[in-house]
């Protein structure tokens, strides 16, 4: 089996119960870093009950278990004195181009596979090998011994070997990461080039990176070779992304396996993250703004989407007194009563990519999208 579990947190908006957010404020932190440090003590509970099934299950010792995070700290460094919140000397924070914006944890166990076992004392070890997430799946293959199917080629490469034995070599390689959060990607923007020795921030700025984790010590002009090397290393790197530039992941309706697709704003496709109601305080202030969602539809068919204000099983006013609706070439719309908590609408689509959009007009004349919306396929 395969099992994924994102837990979504720690995270704002920090609800958890008090019981693990008190012993924090007693110790005189704000409310929101005791909710956030609470949620950290509530993954740690929850991965022991985790643990615990798989011992009970006795499926612990030949059970490969990968604990990772995305990236770096947000409100942990939001701390006082006493608690000044921990980075590992590394620069920058969530979103960041500096190492503490990107490098995360990565531990890996299997017993049965002489992969650590943490029931044991000197059982595991660090391993400071420069890899990424994308390495994490010829990794598995390898250990599990899966043959990879044919199809694009990968950017990863499995760390089965030096796993097994710390002094394997591995090859030299140059990785990149970037934090665009824009509609269209733009070249240079909050990027790192990283090798095993450096790292090149924003093009102009080279870090040696194990001498120097906080990223003080600019050395640029001292090894403008370097600089060179490692710029035309993104230039190179760059050039194999932008013919995918116009592309969208596009999220497919109609299927057997999942009907209806449930969408929500977050997935608008809009130029400036801000005009975005993504998170929960956002979607209760209601912006007053609408984006379109990137859609496949994967058979011919009539198809019935459901437009919401809020979440359906809150049973919320839809807040509007018109609704339209814009699917590929088609247009529907409709006079609705603050009374309705959404809005259905009935289309005829045919198979292909198509985008989506939605608008609802308040009592006052004013635009906002549908936060929420519901495709599903009926004959």
């Amino acid at each position: 089996f395969f099992g994924d579990l994102a837990t979504k947190a720690p995270h704002g908006p920090y609800n958890v119960p008090d019981k693990y957010a008190d012993p924090y404020r007693k110790q005189g932190l704000t409310d929101t870093m005791s909710r956030f440090y609470g949620m950290i003590e509530n993954i740690d509970e929850n991965l022991g009950v985790l643990l615990a099934k798989l011992d009970e299950w006795h499926l612990r010792d030949n059970t490969i278990l990968i604990f990772m995070s995305d990236n770096g700290s947000a409100a942990g460094m939001q701390g006082n004195k006493k608690w000044p919140g921990y980075n590992a000397d590394m620069r920058g924070t969530k979103g960041s181009e500096y190492e503490g914006g990107h490098r995360v944890p990565c531990f890996i166990q299997w017993p049965a596979g002489g992969i650590g076992d943490p029931r044991k004392e000197n059982s595991g070890r660090d391993e400071d090998y420069l890899s990424a997430h994308f390495d994490l799946q010829p990794t598995i293959e390898e250990l599990c011994d899966v043959m990879h199917p044919d199809g694009p080629p990968r950017d990863g490469i499995s760390l089965a070997t030096r796993i097994r034995n710390p002094v394997a070599p591995m090859p030299d390689r140059t990785l990149f990461v970037h934090s665009q959060r824009v509609a269209h990607p733009i070249e240079w923007r909050k990027c790192s080039v990283m090798t095993q020795q450096w790292r090149l921030v924003n093009g102009d700025q080279l870090y040696e990176i194990h001498k120097d984790p906080g990223e003080t010590n600019n050395l640029a002009k001292d090894n403008p070779d370097e600089v060179a090397k490692l710029r035309q290393a993104y230039i190179d790197w760059w050039k194999t992304l932008e013919p995918v530039f116009g592309d969208y992941v596009r999220a497919g309706v109609g299927s057997d396996k999942q009907n209806p697709v449930e969408f929500m704003s977050h997935d608008w496709l809009v130029e400036d993250q801000r005009d975005s109601p993504w998170a929960q305080e956002l979607v209760k202030r209601g912006l007053m703004t609408s984006g379109p969602w990137a859609i496949d539809v994967l058979r011919d068919g009539k198809y019935e989407v459901t437009l919401s204000r809020w979440p359906l099983h809150l049973n919320q006013s839809a807040e509007a007194v018109h609704a339209k609706l814009t699917i590929g070439g088609q247009t529907v719309e409709k006079d609705v009563t603050l009374a309705d908590t959404s809005v259905k609408f009935t289309l005829t689509l045919p198979k292909g990519p198509a985008m989506m959009q939605s608008w609802l007009t308040t009592p006052e004349g004013k635009v906002r999208g549908a936060y929420f919306a519901t495709v599903k396929r009926v004959e």
